[in-house]
């Protein structure tokens, strides 16, 4: 069992000394990363307003319509198809949404008179997210998986699982992913002056007392499918209707989708009314766009599917 790692998580941020510098780094157990990685992927695969995912790309920030927001499942989906657009996604104010996050952050404030807030960072190989800047708040960073390499007063510190960099605010510094692999890092914003803010109930909050495997593995099972050239979208056949004229009408009891002959005939090489599902297989060449478009509409309209691989052995978790 994956328990919340709440003693380290609290010896880290009660460190006021290593604030005494611009910035200070050091190492740190592997095994807090497992931990709350485990723990804050529940968080991110149940979020459900816009406000709490920014998306960040080379200093832009964007912000998700609510509507895509859906199910656990369709949430994985939306992350995999932002970082394939190159985007970094920050899931912020994690202590309003996990128990174990809030009791920190309750600790804080009432104990050690500091304002302290959570923000994920998930940015995919070679990109830029927030850009350069500066904190108006000191800054904890715990890198937990892949690596993250950080520019700071002209020096560049490279993070890896288990590392944690301290900023004091007011001091420049710009992250950046080089590596081949997605960077995620766990962010804690750290105010000693001006401790108001909106209150927000504990009873909001999710209660994980402790899991039994970390489920970022759906997101990369995900990608990998959606990054193979030859998949297909599996519809239950309750939901869906492949007409005579070879139109699709896919529809649940709010929504539908009308996917006209013409633009099934241009995505789709072949289209399989099945026992159980309606199978509609991307065409080899089509592009990655295309692709995630299809998929986005169905996230967008709340309706069931599955993204597979012609492979069958290889498959995605479905919606």
């Amino acid at each position: 069992m994956i328990n919340f790692p709440f003693k380290k998580i609290k010896a880290i941020i009660s460190n006021d000394s290593a604030f005494n510098y611009s910035h200070y780094y050091h190492g740190n157990d592997i095994s807090l990363t497992n931990e709350l990685l485990a723990h804050i992927s529940m968080v991110m695969f149940n979020i459900k307003e816009s406000g709490d995912i920014k998306i960040l790309k080379d200093g832009d920030v964007s912000f998700i319509d609510s509507g895509y927001l859906n199910k656990f499942s369709s949430n994985a989906y939306l992350i995999s198809i932002i970082l394939f657009r190159g985007k970094t996604i920050v899931f912020n104010h994690l202590e309003k949404k996990h128990e174990s996050l809030y009791l920190l952050f309750d600790y804080f404030i009432n104990i050690e008179s500091k304002l302290t807030h959570f923000n994920l960072y998930w940015s995919p190989p070679g990109s830029i997210g927030s850009g350069a800047h500066k904190d108006n708040h000191d800054v904890i960073i715990l890198q937990l998986s892949g690596s993250k390499k950080w520019i700071i007063e002209n020096r560049d510190i490279l993070l890896s699982p288990g590392d944690i960099l301290y900023i004091k605010k007011g001091t420049y510094h710009n992250p950046i992913t080089t590596s081949e692999s997605d960077s995620i890092h766990l962010t804690i914003g750290v105010k000693t002056d001006n401790l108001s803010y909106k209150h927000f109930p504990k009873e909001d909050t999710l209660h994980y007392e402790s899991l039994k495997e970390n489920n970022l593995t759906i997101i990369n099972t995900i990608k990998n499918t959606l990054n193979d050239s030859e998949i297909y979208i599996s519809i239950p056949r309750k939901t869906t209707n492949l007409k005579e004229n070879q139109d699709i009408v896919i529809k649940n009891d709010e929504s539908e989708i009308l996917i006209s002959k013409e633009t099934s005939n241009y995505l789709f090489e072949e289209k399989l009314l099945q026992k159980d599902n309606l199978i509609l297989r991307f065409k080899k060449n089509l592009s990655q766009q295309h692709k995630e478009n299809i998929i986005l509409s169905l996230i967008r309209d709340d309706l069931p599917f599955s993204v597979k691989k012609t492979n069958k052995n290889k498959n995605s978790e479905g919606k």
